[in-house]
């Protein structure tokens, strides 16, 4: 390789929102940046993805892959990431919403978060604790899916040990 492009390839510590503030940068075309996959952090050339947080406040995210950290190469994994959804909408049978909290090609993915924080019309959400390609690999294993407040859902949910609720007292 004759460049790397560290913008495109934190894989430790970013921390990355979209929202509906004007200032805020524009959420990335669903159809042009790989079939529309959104991440907190990435490694392409064998980091593990650690300790990023992607936030999605407001937005439809229909046919979106959101990660909070994704581990694109044959080495490395993925741990103690999140994803956090405000406000968002996912309502398209046709173009789901899949989420997930760390995602490795070949590792584990463990010790990630997402977190559901306001409803929105998310019928077609699906929550992954942790994901990837890897034969017998860990994508369970501290993964954790908090809840906070009222009206939010998903159509599936998978690879989570614990779920968290935070509920104030709107929510009877």
């Amino acid at each position: 390789a004759r460049q790397i492009y560290f913008d495109r390839n934190q894989f430790q510590n970013a921390n990355i929102k979209y929202d509906t503030d004007p200032s805020s940068p524009a959420l990335p075309s669903a159809s042009g940046l790989f079939n529309g996959a959104i991440y907190g952090g990435t490694s392409t050339l064998g980091n593990t993805t650690k300790k990023n947080k992607l936030t999605i406040d407001g937005l439809n995210i229909s046919g979106r892959s959101l990660y909070g950290g994704y581990t694109q190469s044959i080495v490395g994994e993925s741990t103690g990431n999140e994803v956090i959804l405000k406000n968002t909408t996912a309502n398209s049978s046709v173009y789901r919403a899949s989420v997930y909290g760390g995602w490795s090609a070949q590792g584990n993915a463990t010790n990630n978060t997402i977190t559901l924080a306001g409803g929105g019309a998310n019928y077609y959400l699906r929550l992954h604790g942790g994901g990837g390609n890897g034969s017998g690999k860990d994508f369970t294993t501290g993964n954790t899916l908090q809840i906070k407040g009222k009206g939010n859902e998903a159509i599936t949910i998978r690879n989570f040990e614990k779920m968290k609720f935070v509920l104030n007292s709107d929510v009877a």
